[in-house]
């Protein structure tokens, strides 16, 4: 979300957030019913993620993108009888041609997936949900994540959740293969990602073998991310539990992002969706912050 103290809810041709982000005064909120901070590429991301906990004042606490491993673990507890087995996607669009999406929505379905549909009628009901009718496209009702509809979206089924994992944009996370790809942003990575620095596939004779597939088998004895065990083969995009979404790093894009982009495939989004992208900031593409109290 925007910086400089304020929050953006301009939702239209600006998006709603900023594209200057080496602003040194532009940091990182956390707040539901705006549009998410999209288009920073990979280094400003893991840049500001790391100052935002001094940008509010928590000097007791750090900051940090967050890790594919922690987003694993987020996972599996959710998927746990402690959390919400039936994520809901936050499909959200506000049908400015752009698919523009908003923090902290839930759809009325678990996999709902809506395009790139203009808006005709957007209509807000005294309970807080919002009615949406898009030309030439379907009707939909969204609820907000304070909405005992909107619950369906948070990980613990509840409003003490966190929402937003499945759906609502591709999310970075501190992840990476180690090809020659990913070797322009290592100077960016601080020691603490080591553990999510992923091996690059080889061939019998020990050669490199840079693919989907092969870097998925070569990282087999890597646990905790849900992502190998939580995979059929990383090559499809329904091989994921829950028939989420399933692509490992490769050549030409050496990153994780989770979560995917509700408003182009529905079933494929979820939890434990995972795809491959280059480091860039593209339109769809956002991240989430990891908060950690100092011992």
């Amino acid at each position: 979300v925007i910086g400089n103290g304020k929050i953006s809810t301009n939702i239209g041709t600006n998006y709603g957030w900023s594209k200057d982000a080496s602003d040194a005064t532009e940091y990182i909120t956390v707040r539901p019913n705006v549009a998410s901070w999209r288009a920073i590429d990979y280094s400003n991301i893991v840049n500001k993620s790391k100052s935002m906990a001094k940008s509010h004042g928590m000097t007791n606490s750090n900051s940090h993108l967050m890790k594919n491993s922690e987003w694993g673990a987020v996972a599996y507890l959710t998927q746990s009888k402690y959390g919400n087995l039936n994520v809901y996607n936050n499909s959200y669009v506000e049908g400015d041609g752009s698919a523009t999406t908003i923090t902290g929505m839930s759809a009325t379905t678990k996999d709902d997936a809506l395009n790139a549909y203009i808006k005709a009628e957007k209509m807000y009901n005294e309970d807080g949900s919002i009615f949406m009718k898009y030309t030439n496209g379907p009707t939909r009702t969204f609820y907000p994540y304070n909405h005992p509809n909107g619950y369906h979206a948070s990980t613990t089924n509840n409003i003490y959740g966190v929402y937003d994992l499945s759906g609502g944009g591709w999310e970075y996370v501190a992840g990476y293969v180690d090809n020659t790809y990913s070797v322009n942003y290592k100077n960016t990575l601080s020691v603490e990602y080591e553990k999510n620095v992923y091996a690059v596939g080889q061939d019998a004779e020990g050669s490199a073998l840079d693919a989907e597939l092969d870097n998925c088998e070569a990282n087999a004895k890597k646990f905790g991310d849900a992502v190998y065990e939580t995979s059929k083969n990383s090559s499809d995009w329904s091989d994921g539990w829950n028939y989420d979404y399933a692509i490992f790093p490769s050549t030409g894009a050496a990153f994780f992002v989770r979560g995917n982009r509700s408003t182009y495939s529905g079933e494929g989004s979820g939890i434990f969706c995972f795809d491959h992208q280059g480091g860039g900031g593209a339109d769809a593409l956002t991240f989430r912050v990891a908060l950690v109290a100092n011992p």
